[in-house]
């Protein structure tokens, strides 16, 4: 993993679908879980140090 492979987008060009936006290397995790009556979607976002630098995290009522 590099920054040097970032590439694609112009970050500055941020519209109104991007939750989060960040041209640069790193790596998506994905974490699906309950609790009690909710399902739970993690999304989380790491820079290539594995430093976290987004998460979304979304419930729903199952």
């Amino acid at each position: 993993m590099s920054d040097f492979h970032a590439q694609g987008w112009n970050q500055e060009d941020k519209r109104p679908e991007h939750k989060f936006l960040r041209v640069q290397g790193g790596f998506l995790a994905v974490k699906v879980y309950r609790e009690k009556k909710e399902a739970v979607i993690e999304f989380t976002h790491y820079d290539v140090d594995g430093n976290e630098v987004n998460k979304e995290v979304i419930k729903v009522s199952v």
